[in-house]
């Protein structure tokens, strides 16, 4: 769904769609991880969402995002919050690599089946050009990434280890503006910044 999202969306919109998966890694945790859903995250669920309707901004899509894009990124985002909870249950018993190596494996399964079903190709596009790019995504991000994301949720709780994601938004905006020449608009500085306000409110609540 992220990779769908990605290619219906900017960048820049698709990172900060999937980074909003803390909000509802805090629902889901309420239910499957014994972490309680407060007030006080209800409301950073509230803003949050505001945010992100700034970002996406439906009432006048920008060039180069639409509807299914934002959608796609929604879906990915909901299903990494509840990968994110579900994980909290299982990482006590057989740690944070284990789960990462079963559920890539099996999603790689699962993908590869589509892939067979859909008739797409399945190594095309994959030569020296491309190799270098797919091997740092590979071994760098999701490898080496989310090794340390299943460390932080092992180490702090599934709620507290997402929190990690609000990084993203401002550094996907600026890589998307550099690499990709993607605009730098208002509403998403101000989208931005209001889901960062929200979850640095709600880190600090907690703290205290």
């Amino acid at each position: 769904l992220f990779q769908l999202s990605v290619q219906h969306s900017n960048a820049n919109l698709a990172a900060v769609l999937i980074s909003v998966n803390p909000v509802f890694t805090m629902v889901f945790a309420h239910f499957v991880a014994d972490e309680r859903f407060t007030a006080r995250k209800a409301l950073v669920l509230c803003i949050c969402l505001a945010g992100l309707a700034l970002v996406a901004a439906p009432w006048k899509l920008a060039a180069g995002n639409s509807a299914r894009g934002i959608l796609y990124g929604l879906g990915a985002s909901i299903a990494f919050g509840l990968y994110t909870a579900l994980s909290r249950r299982r990482i006590g018993a057989i740690g944070g690599m284990t789960v990462n190596a079963l559920g890539f494996l099996l999603g790689a399964a699962l993908e590869l089946g589509v892939l067979l079903l859909r008739g797409d190709p399945v190594f095309g596009g994959i030569g020296p050009e491309t190799l270098p790019v797919l091997a740092y995504v590979s071994l760098v991000v999701t490898g080496f990434g989310y090794f340390s994301f299943m460390r932080a949720v092992e180490l702090n709780g599934a709620s507290a280890a997402s929190y990690a994601f609000f990084i993203k938004p401002p550094v996907a905006m600026v890589l998307a503006a550099l690499v990709l020449g993607e605009a730098i608009t208002w509403n998403i500085v101000l989208g931005i910044a209001v889901i960062v306000v929200g979850f640095l409110w709600n880190v600090r609540s907690a703290k205290r």
